[in-house]
């Protein structure tokens, strides 16, 4: 799962020194836990890498290895556990492979001798894809070596962990962890790791890692020991301005990016793999700055600044708002708000903030209503002639408008935007679980439903037969 790839662009021109290529060694000194999303580097699988011990190589033990040479005391390898996955996932896992051609496997087949041509279309296949976990989870075990005072962590459907049996042998004893919950997705896996070992490295480059990150601190609070480093692929435009700890100490010897990130993943990749440039993002830092400007955001006008003075502890609730705001661009449980990007989002912040605030903070879903309202109001003032933030006299503004027909059509209904703040509220809940799960129910409080006809999970509003009537 992820959010809307422009927001890292976002995030690196709010706060670009959050951003560097390579860590300092005084920071990885400070490192205790690394956590690598198995899930992601799965899907890397390419069928040019031939052999199943190459893959297991190239994606895993070399990864694993490389945590241990930063510091890291603990590593710790992620997977999804499917059992325990939010039902409302259903909707993107269907929609992720509807037109496509799958392969057929069975449960009780065996993976193929080598890795199959056409991988993608193997893993689209859950039996095929489970079967690859599970041999990962059996192999990297035996293959991984640590030392005396590491540790080594599979976190799949339980939480093993694997330690040397003595110095003198390299066979890892498995034990289980029974305090850990077993969680679904990987993403929401690291925040435990952190809560416990502390200073985290995080290898995984889906965006919500980030979303998750800030709203951890939001709980918690910023903490010498509670550090997130996240290891992603970053923009293109951002690249150039991206410098090494020794660049910027004024090191002679000067090395470029692609050198500068293949100290993470210095093994021999095979030359047909594409590199992508990647660093490492300080999320501290990142929380600091969107705080910051959202704080900026409510300072905007005199009421805005009675809000500020009253709430001025209340950090929770300014991230909490940044967080809504990034959601509302879409994820893969909510639908973006139809014509508005994270770009215009952001830049009209310190012009709905105060709306936000005010309907996160008090649960009032109208004042969260007249958000979008005023999002859409002020995005397109030419055609909105209305002084009222009510979306229904909004919306009749636009729709009478000499707007194009095409983008008429995409202006959502009120029902639509009832849906989709539901979502946003649910995936914010969803994304501050610790070691825990989640409540998925299908009554449509949290805006899904049970198709009549198809007992899928699908938008409240998708089916007038499956809507239950809306409180307004």
């Amino acid at each position: 799962m992820t959010i809307h790839s422009e927001w890292a662009r976002v995030f690196y021109n709010e706060c670009p020194d959050a951003f560097v290529a390579e860590l300092k060694k005084s920071t990885l000194r400070d490192m205790n836990v690394g956590v690598i999303d198995g899930h992601l580097q799965l899907m890397c699988l390419n069928e040019k890498m031939i052999t199943w011990q190459r893959f297991l190589q190239y994606m895993f033990l070399n990864p694993i290895e490389q945590m241990f040479n930063m510091g890291c005391k603990t590593v710790v390898l992620c997977f999804d556990a499917y059992d325990f996955v939010p039902l409302y996932k259903n909707m993107t896992q269907l929609k992720r492979t509807q037109g496509k051609t799958v392969c057929t496997f069975e449960p009780h087949h065996d993976l193929p001798p080598k890795i199959p041509d056409d991988p993608m279309r193997f893993l689209m296949n859950r039996s095929f894809k489970l079967k690859l976990i599970q041999m990962i989870c059996d192999r990297i075990p035996q293959l991984v070596k640590i030392k005396e005072h590491q540790e080594f962590i599979i976190d799949y459907k339980k939480v093993t962990l694997y330690q040397q049996s003595s110095q003198a042998s390299s066979v890892l004893i498995p034990v289980h962890l029974p305090e850990y919950e077993s969680m679904g997705e990987s993403d929401v896996k690291f925040t435990r790791y952190v809560e416990k070992y502390g200073n985290a490295l995080v290898h995984a480059i889906d965006g919500d890692y980030m979303i998750i990150a800030l709203l951890y601190y939001a709980k918690r609070g910023i903490l010498k020991n509670n550090k997130i480093f996240i290891y992603r692929q970053i923009q293109k435009d951002c690249s150039p301005c991206i410098t090494s700890a020794a660049e910027a100490a004024g090191n002679s010897k000067k090395r470029s990016i692609d050198h500068v990130v293949d100290d993470f993943s210095s093994f021999e990749k095979p030359r047909h793999l594409h590199k992508k440039n990647k660093c490492w993002i300080d999320m501290q830092l990142i929380y600091v700055t969107m705080l910051e400007a959202f704080r900026q955001a409510l300072r905007t006008d005199s009421a805005a600044m009675d809000i500020d003075q009253q709430h001025c502890d209340k950090e929770e609730d300014y991230i909490q708002c940044v967080v809504f705001t990034i959601l509302c661009a879409g994820t893969d449980f909510s639908r973006q708000l139809p014509l508005i990007g994270p770009q215009r989002l952001w830049e009209h912040l310190p012009l709905y903030a105060e709306y936000l605030m005010e309907g996160l903070k008090q649960k009032q879903d109208a004042m969260i209503l007249a958000t979008f309202s005023k999002i859409y109001k002020t995005i397109f003032s030419k055609h909105v002639r209305c002084s009222t933030s009510a979306w229904s006299l909004v919306r009749d503004n636009l729709m009478s408008s000499s707007l194009a027909q095409s983008t008429k059509n995409k202006f959502p209904t009120e029902q639509q935007l009832v849906v989709t703040m539901r979502n946003i509220l649910w995936v914010m809940s969803y994304w501050s679980t610790v070691n825990n799960s989640v409540e998925t129910p299908v009554d449509g409080s949290n805006g899904y439903v049970l198709c009549p006809h198809t007992r899928k999970v699908q938008f409240m509003d998708s089916s007038p037969l499956a809507t239950p009537p809306l409180p307004y």
